[in-house]
């Protein structure tokens, strides 16, 4: 009898071994189909949210600062709407009267600029252009276009005043995009504080800056959109076309490298052009330096969180032309232009080759 239940035993016991190892792989099978089903639940959640935020309107453009004017008077009430409640309506401590105190540095070439003085409730500009203050009450980056020029030359002016005032770095990539599982859903609006009302670049990637740049020239009243320029590997290289109401034509812009595509007469390209002539007469592409910044020092350039920036974490030139040309030749296999509606929500896809065949949306 002994001897019969210790044979048994003997046999219980790889199959007690096999049960157990069979029940781990079904458990940890179950663990990985939950963990996938989870995950695939929270993103579907967050693609649903991302997509139910899309279909409101942005915040009123008055909520946010947005310090782009066509006149040389700017009232302090323009710049800081609060200051009457922060210190009365008449300041009587010298602390509390504006008054400009400097400027600041920016990462781009700063462009020659007038005189700025207080005058009774405001700030008087001898001259149309970019001015960086440091007051009493606060830091502004303001840009006063010449209302002389053309609409197309103003378009130009905001580019390069975005372009000088961004960094390439994903410092501040969860402002314009506040859900990570969406990236269809995104708010420029909400960078506008930093851009305008601190001595702080913004730091964003090509497809941040491309948007904020079409955000800024769409609240100026100019037709954008978005395009993705694609290698042999798909999407590689995001940027801006705006709309010249003078010349009636698209242009490409570049926001993040601060550079817009030429042909040797110095005439702005649109991508599709750029596709062309890249391919077919390649010596006569060229590209224009707007903002003549610089790339950051390793590893702020791919840093996520935010950090102060200073002139010494600047390394080498945005705009290499030869190195830019041989990106556009290699990035403008295809290109994809998203559209957006009059509530600058993303409408509309389409893809074409280098050619200018439709490869449909």
């Amino acid at each position: 009898m002994n001897a019969i239940v210790a044979g048994v035993r003997r046999q219980s016991v790889p199959i007690l071994v096999i049960a157990i190892i069979a029940g781990l792989g079904v458990a940890h099978w179950k663990v990985r189909r939950d963990g996938k089903a989870a995950a695939a639940q929270a993103f579907q959640s967050g693609v649903a949210q991302g997509l139910e935020y899309a279909c409101t309107t942005l915040d009123p453009i008055g909520e946010e600062p947005f310090f782009i004017y066509d006149q040389l008077t700017i009232p302090w009430a323009s710049l800081v709407p609060n200051l009457g409640l922060v210190y009365g309506p008449e300041p009587v401590k010298p602390w509390t009267v504006p008054a400009v105190c400097g400027t600041f540095p920016i990462n781009g070439e700063r462009p020659p600029t007038g005189e700025v003085k207080c005058q009774g409730e405001g700030l008087s500009f001898s001259k149309p252009g970019e001015y960086y203050l440091r007051t009493t009450v606060g830091d502004f980056k303001l840009l006063i276009l010449d209302p002389r020029t053309s609409g197309d030359e103003q378009a130009m002016a905001i580019a390069a005043f975005v372009a000088r005032n961004t960094v390439a770095s994903m410092a501040d990539a969860r402002k314009i995009q506040p859900n990570y599982h969406c990236f269809n859903y995104q708010r420029p609006d909400k960078a506008l504080r930093k851009f305008f009302a601190s001595d702080q670049p913004l730091g964003f990637q090509c497809g941040y800056a491309a948007e904020f740049l079409n955000f800024v020239l769409h609240t100026k009243g100019y037709q954008v959109r978005r395009v993705r320029l694609c290698n042999e590997k798909g999407p590689s290289h995001i940027i801006s076309e705006v709309f010249l109401p003078g010349s009636h034509r698209w242009v490409a812009v570049d926001p993040m490298y601060g550079a817009v595509p030429v042909d040797r007469e110095g005439t702005l390209l649109s991508v599709a052009a750029v596709a062309k002539l890249i391919r077919q007469r390649p010596e006569e592409i060229s590209v224009k330096d707007l903002a003549h910044k610089r790339w950051l020092k390793s590893p702020f350039g791919n840093f996520m969180h935010e950090f102060t920036w200073t002139r010494d974490l600047l390394d080498a030139p945005c705009v290499d032309p030869a190195a830019y040309c041989r990106m556009l030749r290699e990035c403008t296999l295809q290109y994809w232009y998203v559209e957006y509606d009059r509530l600058f929500r993303w409408a509309r896809v389409s893809k074409f080759s280098w050619d200018g065949r439709d490869l449909g949306s």
